[in-house]
């Protein structure tokens, strides 16, 4: 009989199940959007229940399509967006609130008043991460202190990550539990003790009771008992965040290799081994990796907050582009000298910068700025970014990235692969595998499992790459335009500046 893993993949636009066989190829894939709601200029929601609707029809979906047997089904995985924070009754296993998003930025204030009083230091030392309400605890701590909840109701209450909420609905309440490497996104987890720090939770305002246990990221999470996903009785095997789940599909397991994810936001990852290591530069994050058996491998990140966004934002906002095959288009047509460039600060700017507060700007027009420039600047922004994130990694982690692996939605583009490429100077290895995030996580549940017997037996060319290799004059005209843009980024930070010195006190 053949055997199969189901991976979820939760991410920040819908969700998506995947069907992986025994020779850890994909043989089938269903998805499903959710909606985006932006209720207050800054704000970003979802719907947590809806997102778990979804998850259910295309978990049914998946299996209808395939015709595989639900006892074929050996183990469940999930990986998901990372830092999107809910809060939900353990009574009703209602939400009390729509999840808050990893975009959003309503705590930022919150965040510029606890580095005000001199936090910021023991949260990075403590998190590898730094005091920014991208990530989870201030949303957690909004949440706990917007909503009207009794002290008597507080402790009916569940906090978690998208991970968190899914597994409780999955095991119907049974469990509620996380993984390491989405716990490590929660300013709440201690990368050195691995443990939930009392301190953090002290000054975040978030009771240590409420959080979920944590768990290696290839474990056992318990069973699928919901009949609605038509997997009743399924282990479910492994959790990893998205990010981190895509290097591990890209099989990065040895210091020093680096993969790039293309999403709605992109993560540069490398991996740095099995001893922690917080850099002096608060531009780079570190994170957990995984732990697969007794093993844990930490990651350092330069996370940029829109990329994906970016062509989201041009098809549906300004719409001068229906589809993204105009975007293909544009890139074809022959370049024109231009001085347009594009800052995608739409939620502000992640690494190397990390300024909350930065809008997004367009600069450089003139009354003969066409369509395509702004659209040629929008695709520069997302490979000059990613420029940005390897230069951040090679400086503080003093070593060199010799290539790079790339996966998501952007990857499919090659005229962008090979601009990225001319940018950054070094091959860039794109999957000819679209879904890494879930293949990776899939990867980890099925050596629970036992479907393989190790990471290297995986590695052995399980799947192609495209390689695009730099064009040396293309670069030389690349650079230009990079310096040209970093210019630019300087002119946005500078006027965040001053509207942050305007801004009136709340």
């Amino acid at each position: 009989m053949s055997s199969y893993v189901i991976a979820i993949d939760q991410s920040t636009s819908g969700t998506k199940a995947i069907l992986v066989n025994q020779d850890g190829h994909v043989v089938g894939k269903c998805s499903r959007s959710h909606d985006q709601c932006y209720p207050q200029q800054g704000w970003v929601e979802h719907d947590p229940e809806q997102i778990y609707d979804n998850l259910c029809i295309v978990l049914k979906e998946l299996l209808a399509a395939s015709k595989v047997k639900r006892k074929e089904i050996i183990g469940l995985a999930l990986c998901n967006q990372r830092e999107t924070s809910v809060v939900w009754s353990a009574t009703d296993g209602r939400p009390v609130y729509p999840a808050i998003v990893w975009q959003c930025q309503r705590t930022r204030q919150v965040c510029e008043r606890l580095a005000a009083e001199g936090a910021e230091d023991e949260v990075r030392q403590s998190t590898g991460l730094v005091l920014d309400p991208y990530f989870s605890a201030t949303k957690i701590q909004w949440i706990l202190s917007h909503v009207s909840i009794t002290c008597a109701n507080q402790t009916d209450l569940r906090v978690g990550t998208m991970d968190s909420w899914l597994l409780w609905k999955l095991t119907g309440g049974r469990v509620h539990a996380t993984d390491i490497s989405n716990a490590s996104r929660t300013l709440l987890f201690n990368i050195h003790t691995l443990e939930w720090d009392e301190r953090l939770c002290r000054l975040f305002g978030v009771p240590m009771d409420l959080l979920p246990e944590v768990r290696a990221s290839s474990d056992f999470y318990g069973t699928v008992v919901d009949e609605a996903t038509g997997l009743k009785g399924v282990p479910i095997l492994a959790v990893m965040g998205d990010s981190q789940a895509s290097s591990f599909g890209h099989l990065c397991v040895r210091p020093g290799q680096t993969k790039v994810t293309f999403g709605t936001g992109t993560s540069v990852l490398m991996n740095i081994g099995n001893e922690v290591t917080i850099s002096a530069d608060r531009g780079v994050l570190t994170s957990i990796g995984w732990k697969v058996g007794n093993r844990v491998t930490y990651v350092a990140e330069a996370a940029i907050r829109s990329t994906g966004d970016t062509i989201q934002w041009l098809r549906n906002e300004l719409r001068i582009i229906d589809t993204e095959i105009e975007l293909l288009d544009a890139l074809k047509e022959e370049q024109r000298k231009s001085d347009v460039y594009f800052v995608p600060a739409f939620t502000g700017l992640g690494s190397p910068y990390w300024v909350s507060s930065a809008r997004a700007a367009i600069l450089g027009i003139d009354r003969s700025t066409t369509r395509t420039d702004i659209l040629r600047a929008a695709v520069e922004s997302i490979a000059f970014q990613v420029r940005d994130a390897k230069d951040l990694l090679e400086r503080e982690l003093g070593t060199s990235i010799s290539e790079i692996r790339a996966d998501g939605g952007a990857s499919r583009n090659r005229h962008l692969m090979q601009l990225q490429a001319d940018v950054l100077n070094i091959p860039v290895q794109c999957s000819k595998e679209d879904d890494m995030s879930a293949l990776g996580v899939a990867y980890a549940a099925g050596l629970r499992a036992g479907l393989w017997g190790s990471v290297e037996e995986l590695a052995n060319d399980i799947f192609l790459y495209q390689l695009y290799t730099p064009n040396p004059e293309k670069h030389r005209e690349c650079e230009c335009r990079y310096l040209n843009w970093r210019n630019a980024v300087d002119a946005v930070l500078g006027y965040s500046t001053i509207m942050k010195a305007r801004r009136p006190e709340t």
